[in-house]
């Protein structure tokens, strides 16, 4: 019985240390993760911003209500993975069980990034409904220049605008045109081409 129990407890002991280890990591990856997504967020914010620029008020403090949320979200998990080991310094020594610090950081920084993505929705959506706005502007700015088939009328009156016929003033060692030589030239250029 002796062996069964000692195996028990080391079988226990595994147990408990892949429970934690997985406890620690998931913890770990959360807070990297939003460090990560964080600062990315910021990148694009003010990339967004210097591509596009903003069009009211209400978008430009969007954007940087954006950027410092983002900020102090990303500042706040680098406080968490300082404390992280001022805390597990402190429970090896049997100092502390738990820390309130800690704990107001964590819930502050998830809160501050879920706020963060709340907000770059909220960009989003204001970009887009600006953008359409300014697609319909230019559309029916687009619709005032364009002359629709119902608007153009026929070419019946045409002949109104032919040149009127004047004498020119000759040429030094030119005939004068006459009207008569004028409407001769096509004939003769029809002539010349059924002779051809």
């Amino acid at each position: 019985m002796c062996a069964d129990d000692t195996l028990r407890q080391s079988q226990n002991l595994e147990y408990y240390k892949v429970i934690l280890s997985a406890w620690v990591t998931t913890r770990l990856e959360k807070d990297k993760a939003i460090l990560t997504l964080s600062s990315a967020a910021i990148g694009l914010l003010v990339t967004l911003l210097a591509k596009f620029g903003v069009q009211s008020r209400c978008e430009y403090l969007l954007y940087v209500l954006g950027i410092l949320v983002f900020i102090v979200s990303a500042s706040l998990i680098v406080l968490i993975f300082h404390y992280n080991s001022v805390h597990l310094e402190r429970v090896a020594r049997d100092k502390e069980q738990s820390s309130p610090t800690l704990q107001i950081l964590d819930k502050s920084a998830a809160v501050l990034f879920i706020i963060g993505l709340i907000i770059f929705f909220c960009i989003g959506l204001l970009s887009a409904a600006n953008s359409y706005s300014n697609l319909k502007r230019e559309v029916s700015m687009h619709e005032k220049k364009v002359v629709l088939p119902s608007q153009i009328r026929s070419f019946d009156g045409i002949a109104n605008l032919r040149p009127i016929a004047q004498s020119p003033q000759p040429v030094s060692g030119a005939s004068p045109v006459s009207a008569d030589n004028v409407q001769q030239a096509p004939a003769s250029t029809q002539a010349d081409k059924e002779s051809k």
